[in-house]
């Protein structure tokens, strides 16, 4: 199908609802297909994907989410092909919000770039959902910084002052007296 085989649509289709945990990578393969080759499958899109993505979207194991998070790249770029751009905005501040949850540093930074290509189109709703998002990621990243900072000050300046272990100040660097 990757290669342009659109006739092999209908039969991967029936082969991954038949097959539950050929589901989900499944559907990544038929829309990054559609993606590549420049198909329409909208009446594939519109039968089976709102009701599964729900389903997917409460997947907690890692590999299911990794799964999710490029069905929803898929899924953004199929729909800015069809020219679908308010559709397609939702699905990139969804891959992007699952992308800072998980610590998916480079699916984040693709998530910006093709935000920013259709920023324009965006309602002033989601501009300011992505705005929430790059802020709580922000936020996310200043608090792993200053724990990480807190961690290695505890292991650094010890808490407690004594001869054999002096407190280390900016003023005697460690010695006492």
């Amino acid at each position: 199908m990757l290669s342009g085989k659109k006739e092999l649509l209908k039969e991967y289709i029936d082969f991954i609802h038949e097959n539950d945990e050929e589901t989900l990578p499944g559907l990544i393969t038929v829309f990054e297909a559609a993606n590549l080759n420049g198909w329409n499958i909208d009446e594939y899109y519109y039968s089976s994907i709102p009701e599964q993505l729900d389903t997917f979207s409460e997947l907690e194991d890692l590999g299911n989410r990794v799964y999710y998070v490029k069905l929803l790249n898929q899924l953004a770029a199929y729909n800015l092909n069809q020219r679908r751009y308010d559709v397609a905005i939702n699905y990139i501040l969804d891959y992007m919000q699952i992308a800072v949850t998980m610590d998916l540093y480079r699916e984040f930074i693709t998530t910006i770039g093709m935000f920013e290509n259709v920023r324009t189109l965006a309602t002033t709703e989601q501009l300011m959902k992505y705005q929430n998002i790059l802020q709580g990621y922000i936020m996310k990243k200043a608090l792993v910084a200053t724990f990480m900072l807190m961690t290695f000050l505890s292991i650094v300046i010890p808490v407690s002052s004594s001869p054999s272990n002096p407190t280390i100040t900016p003023f005697n660097h460690g010695v006492n007296g």
